[in-house]
């Protein structure tokens, strides 16, 4: 169930302090309600105590025991009774407290003194439990034919409240709540003001607690002379169950994400040195006429004649490499060490200059096509254009991840099936 209460509070015209505290805990199901008459010290005093009394022991969500109770309006009490010697205070402390608690359907409500609670369900008005004054005492000793016939002395008077040495053990009512009810927890200046008839008709009047409490605030202005009225108005409503995505869904949805992000991720990009852009596949291999120019290529044509390089028309041809898997024979190329014993260089050939790979001439295709295809080694250093193998490696991990997100997405569906 769904509570929504609201409060509020109007200082009479015949009295100086606003003796009348509150408290509403909705989330806990904990509402409080006190006259102190015009002591406003004793009244908030009892409220804080009682609220972490019962905070302390009665777990959230529970209905507590007749005894636990009783045990602690007994500790509160003596509390108030401590403060008032502290405080030398010669008087008597009357206070008339009302404890409601509104958990897992029902009400349980526990109160001393002269404060009522009403509960409203379909058109009618029902009071839980009288208020311990001497009228209600007479009355159910048979003393007196009606509440109404008692004396305006006795109907103030109190037989029971907090802060007393004698009978201190608060009167507890239990019941069902329902969605659609409202309870009314009010100080005794709104009975003075208002019948129980137009009592439900505010109650019925208003939409909301908060129209409702309106309603009695703006009816006790119109009286000439009042009492302090203090109202606190609860709704049961029924808690609206929030739409929630299903574990399937959670789970479709996270898998969705961590494939996009690892589809971006396995994406080769030209920043990254390891991956190449732009490259075709081995299948889709040109003909050595058609060859793509590739101008980072340095330039093997102007090699000089005494260097011994064998003669490019000796390469096997492109369609007579190994399959795409295998490495490339190095059986026609001359090792390092034959062709350095015939050129006439120095033992330790110069660096790479940085702008070997800025040349703007043209290389020979046949040359661009034995550097990219095979493993040609050069005298000026390792290849510039990356193996083949390589190539491969890369070909291999991006139809992996492809693999792998179909394997993926097939999950993701099946996740969906079997919880939806």
């Amino acid at each position: 169930m769904e509570l929504k209460p609201y409060s509020n509070s109007l200082t009479g015209t015949w009295t100086k302090y606003n003796g009348d505290r509150y408290f509403s805990n909705p989330v806990n199901g904990i509402f409080l309600l006190t006259d102190g008459g015009n002591d406003p010290f004793a009244a908030e005093a009892s409220i804080d105590i009682l609220k972490d009394y019962v905070t302390e022991y009665v777990p959230p969500g529970e209905i507590p025991t007749d005894g636990t109770i009783n045990k602690i309006f007994a500790n509160v009490n003596e509390r108030i009774i401590e403060m008032a010697q502290a405080s030398c205070f010669d008087g008597v402390l009357a206070v008339s407290i009302n404890l409601l608690l509104l958990r897992k359907n029902k009400y349980c409500l526990a109160y001393l003194g002269n404060c009522r609670t009403y509960l409203c369900r379909s058109g009618m008005l029902l009071q839980i439990g009288k208020e311990h004054t001497r009228a209600n005492e007479l009355y159910n000793n048979g003393q007196i034919q009606a509440r109404a016939d008692a004396s305006a002395t006795d109907s103030s008077t109190l037989t029971r409240w907090l802060g007393s040495l004698e009978n201190t053990t608060p009167e507890i009512k239990r019941g069902d709540v329902y969605p659609s009810d409202k309870l009314l927890m009010c100080t005794d200046g709104l009975p003075r003001l208002f019948s129980e008839c137009e009592i439900l008709q505010l109650i019925e009047g208003g939409s909301n607690p908060t129209e409702i409490c309106q309603a009695f605030f703006e009816k006790s202005l119109q009286a000439a002379e009042r009492d302090t009225v203090t109202t606190i108005v609860v709704s049961i409503n029924e808690k609206k169950e929030q739409h929630t995505p299903s574990e399937g869904m959670k789970l479709a949805d996270l898998a969705a994400e961590a494939l996009a992000t690892w589809s971006e991720e396995s994406k080769p990009t030209s920043d990254n040195n390891n991956k190449l852009t732009d490259t075709p596949e081995l299948t889709d291999t040109p003909e050595l006429t058609d060859a793509p120019e590739e101008t980072g290529t340095p330039e093997l044509t102007d090699a000089p004649e005494e260097t011994g390089t064998p003669e490019l028309t000796d390469t096997p041809e492109l369609t007579d490499a190994p399959e795409e898997t295998g490495t490339p024979e190095e059986t026609d190329t001359p090792e390092l060490t034959d062709i350095l014993e015939k050129t006439d260089i120095l033992e330790d050939p110069p660096p790479i200059p940085d702008d070997i790979n800025k040349t703007t001439k043209k290389p020979d295709s046949k040359a661009n096509n034995l550097n990219t295809d095979t493993k040609t080694k050069s005298i000026w250093g390792p290849p510039v254009s990356r193996p083949v193998e390589e190539k491969t490696q890369e070909s291999s991990f991006i139809d992996t991840n492809y693999f792998l997100g179909l394997v993926l997405s097939g999950a993701i569906i099946l996740v969906i099936v079997l919880f939806s």
